[in-house]
């Protein structure tokens, strides 16, 4: 279960795992929902862990107890341990929560509490001085006095701190790296042009090898059938891979061991003729942004990273981040449905524009959230195009594209 995504865990998984793992560092189990933070906490401060409530545990042998007999199936479990975890925690910890009935009981379930190691580590509890670690099977605290924490718990907690820091250095010489390459391999972009990246939020240990970094790319076939000078196919870099896309050199790619995905992409400035604003006025055609084409890129990215992370069986947050570069003078293509087929002039003061948003890699597989952190994405970047909300229909355009893609 320790590598599994949720969708994929059922009951004989949680019954194969209670038989095997006694209670301890990473596991606890509990017959009754109790309130969570506590071992929550605990969990994200060592190395991460599994509650499991619905389960008597022998506390002389540290095993559970099995059949497994469940709790009463009530509405709003999951709410109450993801609420408790939020805001009881600090900072918040957001565990998955995993409910499966009991074959043979009646409106019995058993629930599967899943935290990840937390680089985020310390977490204290809210209102509260002190931070939990694991200790056997115990969540042993470290109480914090003034501005210290007592010093049987200082090398724990010190640790946890320059965790902390680690995961941000580590990223952003991995990008500074990248961005490198880009300028190497890929001066025929020009501008204006997109920037996308999705990473682990903390990325402080690689998820997968180079060689799963190269199945994964030849899968989805990414590499041209004839590189050409432009247009190289895939090349070796340190922890991972770069290529250019599909469509000749009007992209670059990268993928890295620590889950770093990476596009860089031309924006094509598409002919618009206006028949007419308003008041039939005419104007000559010119070239423009597309504010289509910049959401389907954007959605063809979100559904490869989730790929991505799925093949790697990565489970924590991810962050996608979305750039769009050099468009300074730019107007963007934006119809609206009060004037269809009419162009009103929508153009970017900035220079630049970035926008982001952070998730669990098995949202995506929701149309919900896919379209929740899609049109999240690009409200913030059609801001600077002075392009509202509410105007038109145009998210609603992109709900409709995701249900048919993502489905419901």
């Amino acid at each position: 279960m320790f590598t599994k995504l949720a969708s994929e865990i059922d009951f004989n998984d949680i019954d194969a795992f209670c038989r095997e793992w006694a209670e301890g560092v990473r596991v606890e189990y509990k017959s009754k929902i109790v309130p969570p933070a506590k071992i929550i906490s605990a969990f994200a401060n060592t190395q991460g862990g599994f509650l499991i409530i619905g389960v008597e545990c022998d506390k002389a042998k540290n095993k559970a107890v099995i059949p497994i007999r469940g709790i009463p199936n009530e509405d709003g479990i999951e709410e109450r341990i993801v609420q408790s975890a939020i805001t009881g925690i600090h900072p918040a910890v957001n565990p998955e929560v995993i409910i499966r009935d009991v074959p043979g009981e009646t409106n019995r379930v058993v629930v599967v509490v899943r935290v990840h190691e937390s680089p985020q580590a310390p977490h204290a509890l809210q209102n509260s001085n002190r931070v939990y670690v694991r200790v056997g099977s115990i969540s042993q605290p470290y109480e914090k006095e003034g501005d210290k924490y007592q010093d049987a718990g200082i090398d724990r907690i010190d640790y946890m701190l320059k965790r902390r820091e680690e995961p941000q250095r580590i990223s952003r010489q991995i990008l500074d790296r990248i961005e490198e390459r880009v300028r190497k391999y890929s001066s025929q972009l020009g501008k204006p042009n997109l920037e996308i990246v999705a990473r682990p939020v903390f990325p402080y240990r690689p998820i997968v090898s180079p060689s799963k970094i190269f199945e994964f790319i030849d899968i989805h076939a990414f590499i041209p059938t004839n590189p050409s000078e432009s247009n190289f196919g895939r090349r070796n870099v340190a922890g991972g891979a770069c290529f250019m896309g599909n469509k000749g050199h009007s992209s670059y790619w990268e993928l890295n061991e620590y889950g770093i995905v990476y596009e860089r992409a031309a924006l094509s400035l598409v002919p618009w003729r206006n028949p007419g604003g308003i008041g039939n006025e005419s104007r000559a055609t010119r070239h423009h942004l597309d504010a289509d084409g910049i959401g389907a890129a954007v959605f063809n990215f979100i559904w490869l990273a989730k790929d991505f992370f799925q093949a790697c069986k990565y489970l924590g947050n991810i962050e996608i981040t979305v750039r769009l570069r050099e468009i300074d003078d730019e107007t963007l293509k934006f119809t609206t449905d009060r004037h269809p087929g009419i162009l009103e002039e929508r153009k970017s003061l900035e220079p630049e524009v970035s926008a982001s948003d952070q998730c669990l890699p098995h949202h995506l597989g929701k149309a919900d959230a896919y379209e929740k952190i899609l049109i999240g994405l690009l409200q913030e970047l059609f801001w600077v195009f002075n392009v509202r909300d509410n105007e038109g229909q145009w998210q609603d355009r992109w709900r409709d594209y995701v249900a048919k893609r993502v489905g419901r």
